[in-house]
């Protein structure tokens, strides 16, 4: 399943929450409803944030992969947050350090062989300066695929 397909299953999110637990609980709401994700989601999603950490520091744009378990989910999808105001996440590499967070990529897939082809093609697009700094006036889930088609991001 390629990134864009992921995009198009999923959302893009511009959310106001203050915390990681308020943004999982929006996130988990719109999930729920729309029967991408099991019940247990949200739990699960909250505790794998304690135990196994998920900021990334990516020079100016800094980032956050929360994910759960493939058995938690229904259907694959991406969402993506930006977020109107930094949110404090642990770092991944060195979790006794938080960093603020502007944009926050779920990871809603329910297929464990689709999981290591996205996390790849995400990394392409968090190492290109271009697509980062393009969240800033990106508003809507057509202008993120759009970004992400103009960059080369299938």
């Amino acid at each position: 399943m390629k990134l864009l397909e992921l995009v198009k299953n999923g959302f893009f999110l511009i959310s106001n929450a203050g915390n990681s637990d308020a943004l999982f609980e929006e996130v988990y709401g719109l999930l729920y409803s729309e029967g991408y994700v099991k019940k247990e989601f949200l739990a699960e999603v909250k505790k794998r944030e304690r135990n196994y950490t998920t900021g990334l520091q990516m020079g100016n744009n800094n980032i956050a992969l929360p994910h759960v378990d493939a058995c938690y989910v229904q259907k694959n999808a991406l969402v993506i947050c930006k977020l109107k105001r930094p949110i404090k996440f642990k770092r991944m590499d060195e979790n006794s350090q938080e960093i603020e967070v502007k944009i926050v990529f779920f990871l809603i897939i329910s297929d464990v062989s689709v999981h290591v082809d996205t996390i790849s093609s995400l990394t392409k697009v968090w190492q290109c300066e271009n697509i980062m700094n393009q969240f800033n006036v990106i508003e809507t889930k057509q202008e993120l695929m759009d970004c992400f088609l103009a960059n080369g991001i299938n």
